[in-house]
């Protein structure tokens, strides 16, 4: 707890940047990620820990470097760890607690679990914990509204000062990936689960050529929402890209060679990925205005873009 006034806190200086993934984990908050259940939630959350871990961005959104601590509650580590082999990169700062079966979270976590909790957080010391998932987190009602928070507040507690990513199911209702509106509730159990997160993000599939995800803004009680972002899961299903971040890239190298006119960076945009010329002009003006690298401005929800 911390009393502080009006003036105080407009006085006071934060050091530290508000965001370890710029809009989508905040430093010492919560953010709830959901989707259907093999959807592809376990390799989007890996690869945020190793954004992190190395101070990369994920996908063109800034990262702050922290240490990171994934609780992997749901899948036994001899189905996990060979797709986690296939992840060229290996962070140094990334640990994993695998606790099989699940904890009892608000009801009985045994003196063993605790132990290996306390052992975890003074071994990474995290900054941010991923929590995969809650369904195996506690046992309770999971639609009755005073669980999520003692849930979260266990966690809290447990981890003080870290942020906290709870990878969180779906309903059992089929979402159009074609509709205008997504589904801001469309999980499992009581609202509070993400009334009482800062963020939420909607994992979902996309039928188009280049991609199969879109990760969807849904809440947030720290920035504008963004327009969703593009992934694609490879048939290997742990290799993640994404089709937007892959065509940005390129671009920028290109125009930072300074080599190459405007219009042979536009043609070898379309070359490279079969995008048109509109877009390929779009994108290049992206970087040459600054919205990217470096910012979240790419994903502006004040600029529209037509499917192809």
């Amino acid at each position: 707890m911390n009393l502080l006034t009006w003036k105080e806190i407009k006085e006071k200086v934060y050091v530290e940047p508000p965001f370890l993934l710029d809009p989508y984990i905040t430093r010492g908050g919560i953010t709830l990620l959901f989707g259907d259940t093999s959807v592809g939630k376990s390799p989007v959350t890996w690869e945020m820990a190793r954004a992190i871990a190395v101070g990369e961005s994920f996908y063109g959104l800034p990262t702050t470097k922290g240490r990171v601590l994934y609780l992997e509650v749901d899948t036994p580590e001899v189905v996990f760890a060979p797709r986690l082999k296939l992840i060229p990169i290996v962070p140094d700062d990334v640990w994993f607690l695998i606790v099989p079966g699940g904890l009892s979270v608000g009801s009985v976590v045994t003196p063993e679990e605790m132990t290996a909790l306390r052992d975890a957080r003074d071994i990474a010391q995290p900054d941010v914990v991923f929590l995969n998932t809650l369904r195996k987190l506690h046992d309770e009602d999971d639609r009755e509204s005073r669980v999520p928070k003692r849930v979260y507040s266990f966690f809290q507690k447990m981890f003080p000062g870290a942020a906290l990513v709870v990878v969180h199911h779906s309903r059992k209702v089929p979402l159009d990936p074609r509709l205008q509106e997504v589904d801001k509730e469309k999980f499992s159990g009581s609202k509070h689960w993400i009334n009482d997160a800062q963020v939420g993000l909607l994992l979902a599939t996309w039928n188009s050529r280049r991609e199969n995800l879109r990760l969807y803004h849904v809440k947030s009680q720290a920035s504008e929402l963004l327009k969703p972002l593009p992934l694609k899961l490879h048939k290997d299903g742990t290799t993640l890209t994404s089709p937007r971040y892959d065509e940005l890239l390129f671009i920028y190298e290109l125009i930072a060679g300074g080599s190459s006119p405007k219009v042979e960076v536009d043609r070898a945009a379309m070359a490279k990925f079969g995008i048109s010329a509109s877009t390929a002009k779009r994108r290049r003006l992206e970087v040459e205005h600054n919205l990217f690298p470096g910012s979240r401005k790419f994903l502006s929800p004040n600029e529209s873009e037509e499917e192809e």
